[in-house]
């Protein structure tokens, strides 16, 4: 028979939940319950007791209800069989949540893979209920992180709900959802703070601290594409056109054919500059050739660093674009 007399939780800074390993504790033993923390005797399912911090002797005549549980005498040592779990009544540290979800952005009209991150902490409120209604009294160390457990599927459902339920309110476009992260947070808290409270527990904190379109979404990336050429068609206006002809019909594929794409239209660009000159000399030389000519030597200088222009063609080529731009 293993008997016992003290009794104080001997587990990590960040348990919630701690069982004492040995049930039987003889007569006059010392409970030590640190600041923070509460001790429940427990029998047969049964919450008899809690202890705040503190030091108490256990003994029938100042706790009668351990009268119940004697269970032997052994050498005049009169002992008791029941368990003891230690329960933290601090704030927890920051539970780390995430979960992803496909919805179809409002704005832009395209179904989009979206990333949400966040944590929350909570503290127990009630020992009692907290263990007899949420974890039962078959587990002899619970963690904070083992929260996810319990509730991970729920809060990440009130997650989804709330997201899609403000989307359909407001018809915000996904990327600006960022700007919104206080807002969505609290819907989200109020469910799930009243959620947990049925368990003994209090939530102090929830927040999201990211909402993201994933990177490799490709009808995102589409889109992005397309953004970028109604950008350069706006900044480049005809030549856009044309540059993007070329570019098609010469493939841009080697070496040789780009560095020839290169001579080939700038001095096509010069061609067109001169023949439209009577009506837009000015605007042209100010504005699109100059960048048109940027355009080309960043082409070029990209050509030669992945090497597929030598460094003559690229000196050769570069030489005549500045000629031209002089």
């Amino acid at each position: 028979m293993n008997i016992i007399s003290s009794l104080h939780s001997n587990s990590s800074r960040n348990f919630l939940v701690w069982k004492c390993p040995v049930e039987d504790f003889n007569d006059n033993s010392i409970l030590t319950v640190q600041p923070g923390e509460e001790a429940l005797i427990v029998n047969n399912g049964m919450f008899m007791q809690a202890f705040k911090n503190g030091r108490y002797q256990l003994n029938t005549q100042n706790l009668p209800f351990l009268g119940y549980f004697r269970n032997r005498l052994s050498n005049g040592v009169s002992t008791f069989h029941c368990s003891i779990y230690f329960v933290s009544t601090v704030q927890t540290a920051e539970i780390f949540i995430g979960t992803s979800m496909q919805m179809r952005d409002p704005v832009q009209n395209i179904s989009t893979k979206l990333f949400v991150r966040g944590s929350y902490t909570v503290t127990v409120e009630n020992s009692a209920e907290f263990l007899l209604n949420l974890i039962s009294l078959h587990v002899n160390y619970l963690a904070a992180d083992d929260l996810k457990i319990y509730f991970g599927n729920q809060i990440q459902q009130e997650i989804i709900s709330e997201i899609y339920k403000y989307e359909q309110e407001n018809h915000k476009e996904l990327l600006s959802l960022g700007s919104k992260l206080n807002e969505i947070s609290a819907a989200i808290s109020n469910n799930v703070g009243f959620m947990i409270s049925k368990y003994g527990l209090r939530l102090n904190i929830f927040s999201l601290s990211a909402l993201e379109v994933a990177d490799d979404d490709p009808n995102r990336q589409l889109l992005e594409a397309a953004y970028v050429r109604n950008r350069e068609r706006e900044i480049y206006g005809q030549q856009y056109d044309s540059t993007n002809n070329d570019n098609t019909r010469s493939g841009v594929s080697n070496g040789q054919n780009d560095a020839a794409y290169v001579k080939t239209d700038v001095s096509n660009e010069m061609e067109y500059t001169e023949a439209d000159d009577n009506q837009a000399s000015q605007h042209m030389k100010s504005g699109r050739d100059e960048m048109a000519y940027d355009v080309k030597l960043l082409q070029l200088k990209n050509m030669l660093d992945k090497n597929l222009i030598t460094q003559d063609e690229y000196n050769a080529v570069k030489t005549e674009i500045l000629k031209k731009m002089i």
